[in-house]
């Protein structure tokens, strides 16, 4: 199963959350980038807590641009925009604070494209 599914609707309402399998779906609230990136690193940190010592896989959407987001513990391994054009990870074993700083620089590297 691909990292990304092509079948989703993004035309969905904002603030929708779906669970489908193992993986989110989350679509961004509010009508600026900050609130739909605080909105998205909230939503990844819940998921994060809720599979301690598991992987995880979230489907992210900021703006439009789709990123699929699988990790563990507070190990990003892949952050993979729709467009296969970035493709990040972080280091291992990061505090939550650094957890956090690399989710915000990787969600505003991803708007400035």
């Amino acid at each position: 199963m691909p990292l990304l599914s092509k079948d989703n609707d993004n035309s969905t309402a904002k603030n929708k959350i779906t669970k489908r399998l193992n993986a989110l779906i989350i679509e961004g609230k509010g009508n600026s980038m900050n609130q739909e990136i605080e909105f998205a690193i909230k939503e990844v940190n819940k998921e994060r807590k809720a599979n301690k010592n598991k992987w995880f896989t979230l489907f992210v959407t900021i703006s439009g641009e789709q990123v699929a987001i699988k990790g563990y513990n507070t190990w990003i391994q892949r952050l993979k925009t729709s467009k296969n054009d970035c493709v990040l990870s972080s280091n291992m074993d990061l505090s939550v604070k650094g957890f956090n700083g690399f989710l915000q620089e990787s969600f505003l590297s991803i708007q400035s494209k």
